[in-house]
């Protein structure tokens, strides 16, 4: 199997390197510095600010503070200083991101579907092994109707296994969801998600529901019926879903700079996918951003509903939420397609101040109300002494424009100082980075441990993402019989192994059609269904293959088989509907 050890033996010294903080948590000493401290509005110039043990020590003017000896001193003259930003929307992807937050001065991230990988992560974290912001985790979200019972126990094991929140998306029952909020009010569990279409948006908000996305409020709120693109308002609407929203005590996240991603991608891809972030995503999250995109290009009825629908939300609902006393919380949904971690958090920020924010209320989105969300006003999102010392230095006004954040002197995180050089080089790292997790587990595969494989990619891929590029990459410089051997292998070792799953191969097929490899992905797919005879949706991932090449018998084949195995399989209506239109073509 194909492995560049001259890059492994490179890029392991990097990211040695990479995670190991250089910067132990010492004392300093910010002198001169105008601070921003997110109790009000107003700029204190002229400053100096003590941090000891990870928080700070003191505020006060420069003429009043006299500096310890030891403390390291650090020029603010000129600069400005304010709580580090906070992300209370992210989707993680790889450890690698919590580098990309702390290069863009994002010292605090709250994932919304947990995976087992994050709490390693947060654990690793906390005791110094590497660097990141701290996080905040919702356990796996709760998605589709389940038993009462069930969901209960997975509200425990959430509990007990340390997230800090549950996440509930649109399906669930109200029993269900009844239930859910119940127990996790029981066991002091933030309660965030979508609006569930059974409970409705009323009975989920007084229930204590935060919302992910002001988007919901559309399909929970403004649609008749609860259907995407089937959105209708009215000032005396928008009155009265903003009292429901403020007299619900509810936080919500507008999650604008994602909806704004998705409206520039089904209208022009190809410029949208010029912004320099871009090039800081993974491989295997570039190959998915690419290829496998469903927002991409999308027909026009579908681009005039995301324009009118952002139009709305960005010159109306935000701003009317925002007067009402409603706390926003700055999310961006990263890394989903198209948006970065890290570098869409300032973005959101602007979204907001067009939306009718001042810079202060925008900034309070991503400071001060992030820590009262999680009941730790005292702990984080000011400038003050006691607070830890997760702060940002800049080099121009951020009341005077959202921008300048982008301009970092330098940040603390947990009262470590990373100056701008070693942020620089820590981005200039990024690709580095990747390219050694990808040769880490290409080194894996090939020495046959799977369960040393299966510990590396719970670490590194919690949504499966890499892995399926991993089995690309060996199909690619070995081709299909060898990868089938090496998936056999494993299989042999570890029958449950996410890397050699139906899902897992699957992904890998629609990679393939993505890149319009289309062969290649029809023989991928016939031996997926081979492997798995007793699946459905294997069959029905194959006539997809076949639809692309246009073979339509072969096409009618696989879903004739899909409805025998399964006549009610996720995707049936689908098939059924292929067979009737394309009846008169005979079958194989």
């Amino acid at each position: 199997m194909w492995v560049d050890t001259q890059l492994l033996r490179i890029t392991l010294a990097l990211i040695a390197a990479a995670f190991a903080s250089k910067t132990s948590a010492q004392d300093f000493a910010i002198e001169h510095v105008s601070v921003l401290t997110m109790d009000s509005a107003q700029m204190l110039r002229d400053q100096t600010v003590l941090i000891s043990g990870g928080k700070v020590t003191n505020v006060d003017g420069s003429a009043r503070v006299r500096i310890p000896e030891g403390f390291r001193s650090i020029s603010g003259r000129g600069k400005y200083l304010l709580p580090g930003l906070a992300d209370m929307h992210v989707h993680l992807q790889s450890p690698i991101d919590l580098t990309e937050f702390l290069i863009n001065g994002v010292t605090t991230a709250f994932d919304l579907n947990g995976k087992s990988g994050y709490l390693q992560w947060r654990t690793q974290i906390k005791t110094g092994k590497i660097l990141g912001p701290q996080l905040f985790l919702s356990g796996p979200y709760f998605r589709d109707p389940e038993p009462v019972g069930e969901a209960m126990q997975r509200v425990d094991e959430i509990a007990a296994a340390g997230y800090d929140a549950i996440k509930i998306k649109n399906n669930v029952t109200r029993e269900e969801f009844d239930a859910i909020v119940e127990e996790a009010k029981k066991k002091n569990l933030l309660i965030l998600g979508h609006t569930p279409r059974l409970p409705g948006l009323r009975h989920a908000l007084e229930s204590g529901l935060n919302l992910a996305h002001e988007e919901e409020l559309l399909y929970g709120a403004f649609s008749p019926d609860g259907i995407y693109g089937n959105v209708e308002h009215g000032p005396d609407k928008v009155k009265e879903v903003v009292e429901e929203v403020r007299s619900s005590n509810t936080f919500l996240i507008p999650n604008l700079v994602m909806y704004d991603a998705i409206y520039r991608q089904a209208s022009d891809f190809e410029n949208f996918a010029k912004q320099p972030e871009f090039a800081y995503l993974s491989p295997w999250q570039r190959d998915r951003f690419f290829f496998q995109n469903p927002y991409k290009n999308r027909p026009t009825e579908d681009q005039e509903e995301f324009r009118e629908n952002l139009s709305f939300m960005k010159s109306v609902l935000t701003l009317e939420l925002q007067k009402a006393g409603v706390k926003l919380l700055a999310g961006t949904d990263a890394e989903g397609l198209g948006t970065m971690a890290g570098f869409s958090l300032v973005d959101e920020l602007e979204e907001l101040h067009q939306s009718g924010l001042t810079t202060y209320e925008a900034l309070q989105t991503a400071t001060a109300y992030p820590a009262l969300f999680v009941h730790q006003e005292t702990a984080f999102g000011k400038v003050g002494k006691g607070f830890r010392a997760d702060l940002i230095l800049v080099d121009a006004n951020p009341l005077k424009n959202l921008s300048n954040l982008r301009r970092l002197s330098g940040i603390f995180v947990n009262g470590k100082w990373l100056p701008e050089n070693e942020l620089a080089r820590m981005k200039q790292s990024l690709a580095a980075r990747f390219e050694e997790q990808l040769a880490t587990g290409l080194r894996l595969l090939a020495a046959g441990g799977a369960e040393e494989t299966e510990r590396f990619l719970e670490f590194n891929d919690p949504y499966e993402r890499m892995g399926s590029y991993l089995l690309q990459s060996v199909l690619e410089h070995d081709g299909l019989s060898q990868l089938a051997a090496l998936v056999e292998k494993v299989r042999a070792t570890n029958p449950s192994s996410s890397l050699t799953s139906e899902a897992a191969i699957n992904t890998l097929g629609y990679a393939l059609l993505g890149k319009k490899q289309v062969d290649r992905a029809i023989q991928v797919f016939i031996w997926n269904a081979k492997a798995f005879p007793s699946s459905a949706n294997a069959q029905d991932s194959l006539a997809d293959a076949y639809i692309a090449k246009k073979d339509i018998p072969s096409a009618m084949d696989a879903y004739k088989k899909a409805l025998e195995i399964n006549p009610t399989y996720e995707n049936a209506k689908v098939a059924r509907r292929y067979l009737t239109e394309h009846r008169e073509f005979p079958e194989k």
